[in-house]
Parts: structure tokens; sequence; C-alpha cells
């Protein structure tokens, strides 16, 4: 169960404190940025045995020590460091969004059984209750929006959100797509209803998810916070009635843990990925499929 990481970022705190706790041993981080200074500080904080300065030394000792390897550095470095660290045989694990370029997807497709691709919002508790939720449903309306501050931000981002809605509708396909100035609009079908995923460029509203059920309705904004309604009551306020929606549950992922929402389940599904356990896990294809319709929206 040894580990290492490629990558510096904030991020990779997250990673390291979710590893350690499903018993991963993190020995070896290695950043592209030659004097990067925060490889050295989470070495020196979390106990790493090796700051590589070197991709090539990294990779001998990553296949000595029969490391998984983290891969959550820079995008525009994603192929050159998935295809070395292929080389050790060992599982890898890679953030999303993988690519920015579809066709570079392609020639990875065959190591489905290596490559692991992170996108913790799957892993919220939030979206598991909506998973359930929506199991015996018929019928469901959603509405989705996806504000950005730019065009690139599309696949930065909103592939995030556009990862949700590929998990819970994974027959979810574009039907009809159009552009109005800033705002772009994705009209989408599966077999439980229709998918309405608005994106608006810097727009004051935050990231929400809204699904209208046979009995009840569930929103989410931001995609942390989850809030369920079911009818209406009807209060008297200074002789005006006021129909107000019944709220019968309200939970906030970041209020739930001392972890970042979603990192502990998926490096528990991870762990059970390296030990070769039967496991479905969002692979090439399901990031490619996200990356497709990012791409779509920023060349409408």
């Amino acid at each position: 169960m040894n580990l290492s990481i490629i990558g510096s970022s904030k991020i990779i705190e997250h990673h390291i404190i979710a590893a350690k706790k499903v018993g991963f041993k993190v020995k070896a981080i290695f950043s592209s940025n030659k004097n990067s200074k925060n490889a050295q500080n989470l070495k020196e904080k979390f106990k790493i045995d090796y700051n590589f300065k070197t991709i090539g030394e990294f990779i001998k000792f990553s296949e000595d020590k029969k490391c998984s390897i983290i891969i959550a550095g820079r995008v525009r470095d994603n192929e050159i460091f998935l295809l070395k660290s292929l080389k050790t045989k060992n599982k890898i694990f890679i953030e999303k969004p993988v690519f920015y370029e579809l066709k570079k997807f392609d020639k990875f497709f065959k190591y489905r059984a290596q490559i692991f691709i992170g996108y913790n919002r799957l892993f919220y508790k939030n979206i598991k209750l909506i998973e359930r939720k929506i199991k015996n449903q018929k019928e469901i309306e959603v509405f989705v929006s996806c504000p950005e501050s730019s065009v690139k931000g599309i696949k930065r981002n909103t592939c995030h959100i556009i990862s949700i809605i590929y998990f819970l509708f994974k027959d979810a396909k574009i039907i009809s797509s159009n552009k109005n100035g800033r705002n772009f609009y994705l009209r989408m079908k599966c077999k439980k209803g229709f998918i309405n995923l608005f994106l608006n460029l810097n727009s004051p509203e935050n990231f929400k998810i809204e699904l209208n059920l046979d009995k009840e309705k569930i929103i989410l904004s931001p995609i942390e916070r989850i809030k369920i309604f079911k009818g209406i009551e009807k209060i008297i306020v200074r002789n005006q009635k006021i129909y107000n929606p019944i709220k019968t549950f309200d939970f906030d992922e970041n209020s739930s843990s001392n972890y970042k929402p979603g990192f502990l389940e998926q490096m528990k599904l991870f762990k059970k990925f390296v030990k070769n356990k039967k496991t479905l896990v969002p692979d090439m294809r399901f990031a490619k499929k996200i990356m497709t319709t990012c791409d779509l929206l920023t060349n409408l």
C-alpha cells in the first residue's frame, strides 16, 4: 500500500490526508516545478521519504517500491506523466479533467484496469442521497446552473457539475444546444425525464442542481449543501396568507467531517481499485464523455 505523488498544489494535501487515513504509506513526491517550496513543505509536514527533482528518479523509485501513483499536477503535463507512470504497471489515480484535448483520451482507453480518475464530488453524501432518491422515480425535471467567469472555466470547473449529471443519469443525451450572448444552454434527455443545463458567464448565482421529483424538490446550492422540500404550508402573518415551502432536510457537507468533502470516500474506492477488487470507477471513457460536453459548450 505504498503511494507516490506527482504535484504540489493545495489539493495534494487533501489527497495525502485521505490516503493516510485509509492505510496508504506516502513514500515520495515530485513536482514539475524544480524549485517548488510546496513539495518540500508537504514532504516535511507528512514525513514523506523523498522529494524527487526529476521524473525519471521518481518513476524508478515508484516502480521499485511498488507505489501506486497520484497525478495531480498541471493538466498540460498529464499526458507525459501518465505515459511514464503506466510503465510501472502500478495503479494510477489522476485528477480531472485529465486532458483538455479530446483526441488525447483515446490512446488511454486500453489502460482502463490501471487508471482511476478523480471526480471527488461524485463521492459526496449529498450525491449518494440523490442517487437513492431518484432510483424509483419515473419522471424528473432537472435544472442545472453553472456560473463561470470565463469560457476557459467550463473545462476547468463546470466539468465537475457535468460529471454529476452523467453519474446520476448515465443514459443522458444532448438533444439541443444554443448560446445567447454570454448565456449557454443544453437540453438533455434521459429515461427519467429532461435536464436543462444553463451556463451563465459572470452570473452572481452559485453552482446549483435542482431536481423536481414526484413529491419532493431537491436543491443543491452550492453542491456541498442539500435542501429537500416537500409540500407547501400556509401561514398567516399580519392577517396575510403566506405560502411557505416545507423544508424537510438541510445538510452541509462541509460541516459533517474533518476532511474535505468526497476525498475520503474517493480514496476508499481507490484502495479497493489498487487491491484489484471488483469496482466501478470513473475511467477514461467517462472523462472523455464529460469533456466532450464541455467542448461542445465552449464551441457554441
